[in-house]
C-alpha cells in the first residue's frame, strides 16, 4: 500500500536534472493516479504516475509544460501508457459524470482500490485485489472505484463503492469531474492508502466476486466455456501438446 494522506509516500527525481522533487498533491486522472510536484524553479511541470497497476515496476513521468514523456528504460510503457497520459492531461474532458457513491460503513483510515482502465481485463484484475485487502488489512476500510460494468462484481465487506460511468473506449481520458469528486471525498478521511492494484493477483476466490458457485465435477452436468474473441485466444501455449 502507498500512503497518500497525511503524507505522500512517493519519491522522485527530475528526469533532466536529477534533483529530488517534492510531492505537492495527488492528481486523480481516472485510470491513473498521479503525483504533482512543487515548482523547482524551472519551466518544467513534472507529473509522476504512482507505482500501481501496470506501472508497478515502471517509473513513468510526463513534463506537461514541455510535452515530453520519460520512462525508466521501458520504451514500450512510454508508448502505450506515457503518450496517452500526456495527451489526456493536455486535453482534459469536461463531461459531467454521474458518479454513484455508496457508503456501507464509516471509516477514518481507508485503502482506495482504483479499478478504472481502458481494457476490461485490466479493470477486472485490479478488482481481484480487493480480497487481499479485506483479509489482510481489516483495520482499514476498503473503498473500491469501479467502472459501471464491474459494479456487480464488487465483493461484500467493502466500506464504500464509487461507481464511475466511464466506458472502456474513453478509459484513458482525464476527467475533471472525476478528479474533483475524489479530491472532495478524500477530505473525509484522516489517513488514506492507495492499493498497488497488482495486475496479476494470484490469491483470490472468484466466487466472492461473481457469487456463482464453482462447478462440481461430482455431478453429471457439464459446463462448456467459449472464449469469444479473435485478438487473443489464451490457448496458444497451454494447448500446444494436444
Amino acid at each position: 500500500m502507498i500512503e497518500i494522506k497525511p503524507q505522500i509516500q512517493h519519491k522522485s527525481n527530475c528526469p533532466t536534472s536529477g534533483t529530488a522533487l517534492q510531492p505537492a498533491k495527488i492528481l486523480w486522472h481516472g485510470m491513473h493516479i498521479c503525483v504533482e510536484f512543487k515548482s523547482n524553479g524551472s519551466a518544467s511541470e513534472i507529473i509522476d504516475l504512482l507505482r500501481v497497476g501496470h506501472t508497478y515496476n515502471t517509473s513513468l513521468q510526463v513534463d506537461l509544460a514541455k510535452g515530453e514523456v520519460f520512462s525508466s528504460g521501458n520504451s514500450y510503457a512510454a508508448e502505450w501508457l506515457g503518450k496517452p497520459l500526456l495527451n489526456s492531461l493536455q486535453n482534459p474532458r469536461s463531461d459531467r459524470l454521474e458518479i454513484v457513491k455508496e457508503i456501507f460503513k464509516p471509516c477514518k483510515r481507508v485503502i482506495i482500490l482504483n479499478c478504472l482502465d481502458h481494457l476490461y481485463g485490466h479493470s477486472l484484475l485490479k478488482l481481484l485485489n480487493a480480497q487481499r485487502h479485506l483479509e489482510r488489512n481489516p483495520e482499514c476500510g476498503l473503498i473500491v472505484i469501479v467502472p459501471k460494468f464491474l459494479r456487480w462484481m464488487v465483493p461484500d465487506g467493502v466500506a464504500e463503492v464509487w461507481t464511475v460511468p466511464i466506458s472502456l473506449k474513453n478509459g484513458q481520458g482525464y476527467y475533471l469531474n472525476f478528479a474533483e469528486f475524489v479530491e472532495e471525498e478524500t477530505k473525509r478521511f484522516e489517513q488514506i492508502y492507495v492499493s498497488e492494484a497488482y495486475s496479476h493477483p494470484s490469491q483470490f476466490d472468484i466466487t466472492r466476486f461473481t457469487r456463482v458457485p464453482k462447478h462440481s465435477f461430482d455431478t453429471e452436468e457439464v459446463n462448456i466455456t467459449f472464449i469469444w474473441r479473435e485478438d487473443r485466444l489464451f490457448i496458444n501455449s497451454c494447448c500446444s501438446e494436444f
